[in-house]
């Protein structure tokens, strides 16, 4: 599985104020910004892009049409990468019991 990688314009507008706040994801994943302008979400914390999609759908505000149509594209983004996430996980334990096989 591949990292989530936002950008960290994004982060630092939508997370910005809670870690301001002191918020623990938020301080997290802006302690994840990176030189490049991107943040990479590691594979294992699928709970930090749930936050991250959640976020999104707060943004999604018609007025704002630039920000709208980014929070859109990276809901889409991050609900599929979730359910890639959730699909591997689920193939892995059925391989553990051995229920199936490895791909």
């Amino acid at each position: 599985m591949k990292p989530f990688r936002v950008s960290a314009e994004w982060i630092a507008f939508a997370h910005g104020p809670g870690a301001d706040d002191r918020q623990p994801t938020a301080v997290y994943l802006c302690g994840l910004i990176t030189e490049r302008n991107y943040v990479l979400v590691p594979p294992y914390r699928v709970d930090l892009v749930d936050e991250i999609a959640s976020v999104a759908e707060l943004y999604d505000d018609p007025h704002e049409r630039r920000r709208c149509a980014a929070a859109r594209r990276l809901l889409k983004r991050a609900q599929a990468w979730l359910s890639r996430a959730r699909r591997e996980r689920t193939h892995a334990y059925f391989v553990q019991q051995g229920i199936m096989t490895r791909k």
